[in-house]
């Protein structure tokens, strides 16, 4: 018996005799061995963390004892260059199973002597790195970022990224400031789209890093070097060209992250030339946040959809808030629940549940708001906080229905 006819077999036996999923996983958990190693994981994890802890005393009680007879070189080599170094070793020791309990503590040294041998720095030269420095600091950065993509971890290029970001972003002059927002932005970007074929995960926050380190050098270099009004027309030029980028590369590549920030640069353009041609603030946002809820609906549909539920948050969101603004005080203020209400259909046809929660706050917030601004210093007023009460609790009661029913 082949192993697909196994499988037809079993889908077969479970539909015949109605066994549920959880029953099968349980059994085969029973029939699994019991793993020797479990009960001590955790003694092993504890062992790994105190040793770390010590080490980094003791290599503290040193370096506080001979600290008044250093030099800056040397505090420096004794702080930022021990850490790096524990930081790679660490990294070493994951490649190879009888090592790896080392890593734990490694990572600990590395995570506070490293920030240690940065602040000695700025705190010797006040406000502006020599250039020297800041080579042997992006020297740093991309060997943290070369590990970080070799083993797949989004959190260690996040670290490592805000925190040489800082320093160098903060401690360094305007001309040096766009060489490296843009040259840090388009190689990461060049990254992504280079392990994008092997299907890391970490090609997702390289694009993110990517775009926003590309913004910041492009508006830097805008008002730096051109007599374009900032921030409206730098956002606009900015924009379009980032949009440009990304667009292309989305076109190319098919990533689901690259059509996300795709939309974000078209969505900040048009904000930017609505704001140029004088279109009133509010007409504005109501425009701009529809338009993006239908695209979420249409996106929602594709294989896209994992972005789907960030963009009915922001598209619901600005919707609600700006609608409320245009109503308010108004005769026709009520025209507010009409809207909510549509957007929790919506929720229901989309099975969005960011949608539907985003919209059942909008409702439940104006009865709050209507009540409060209409029956305040009546006798009914207790009446209606006792009614407002009720309807909450139906209210929750039809949205958990409605999640469980079409979600």
């Amino acid at each position: 018996m082949t192993k697909e006819e196994a499988l037809k077999k079993i889908v077969e036996l479970v539909k015949t005799h109605h066994i549920d999923i959880r029953e099968v996983l349980l059994e085969l958990k029973a029939d699994q061995p019991q793993n020797t190693h479990a009960d001590s994981s955790w003694m092993n994890r504890l062992y790994s963390y105190l040793g770390g802890i010590l080490i980094f005393a003791g290599i503290c009680a040193l370096i506080i004892m001979k600290w008044q007879d250093f030099n800056l070189y040397e505090r420096v080599t004794l702080t930022l260059g021990f850490g790096f170094s524990s930081f790679v070793l660490a990294f070493l020791c994951l490649k190879y199973p009888n090592y790896q309990k080392a890593a734990a503590p490694l990572f600990l040294i590395a995570l506070f002597l490293e920030p240690t041998g940065l602040i000695i720095l700025l705190q010797e030269y006040h406000l502006m790195l020599p250039i020297g420095w800041v080579l042997i600091i992006v020297m740093i950065y991309l060997t943290h970022q070369r590990i970080a993509i070799e083993a797949d971890s989004p959190i260690i290029l996040a670290i490592s990224t805000l925190i040489f970001g800082w320093i160098l972003f903060g401690y360094t002059t305007a001309n040096s400031r766009i060489v490296l927002n843009l040259g840090f932005g388009f190689l990461i970007f060049l990254l992504g789209l280079y392990y994008r074929e092997k299907q890391y995960q970490i090609t997702t926050p390289l694009f993110l890093v990517a775009a926003v380190l590309e913004a910041s050098g492009l508006l830097t270099l805008l008002s730096q070097y051109t007599s374009i009004l900032m921030p409206t027309w730098g956002v606009l030029i900015v924009s379009f060209i980032l949009f440009l980028q990304h667009v292309i590369a989305f076109i190319l590549t098919r990533q689901t992250v690259l059509a996300f920030i795709t939309i974000i640069f078209l969505y900040s353009f048009f904000l930017a030339a609505f704001e140029l041609l004088g279109v009133p603030e509010r007409l504005k946002w109501f425009v701009l946040s529809s338009s993006l809820l239908a695209v979420s609906s249409f996106i929602n549909h594709s294989k896209f959809k994992s972005i789907a539920g960030l963009l009915f948050f922001i598209s619901s969101l600005a919707l609600l808030l700006d609608t409320f603004a245009i109503v308010r005080n108004e005769p026709y203020e009520l025209l507010y629940l009409v809207l909510a209400c549509g957007l929790i259909f919506l929720a229901i046809i989309e099975s969005s549940r960011v949608l539907l929660v985003n919209a059942s706050l909008g409702t439940l917030c104006f009865i709050l708001y209507y009540s409060s601004q209409h029956f305040p210093h009546t006798v009914g007023w207790p009446i209606t906080l006792i009614i407002i009460g009720l309807l909450l609790i139906g209210v929750s009661g039809v949205v958990i229905k409605l999640n469980k029913k079409y979600m």
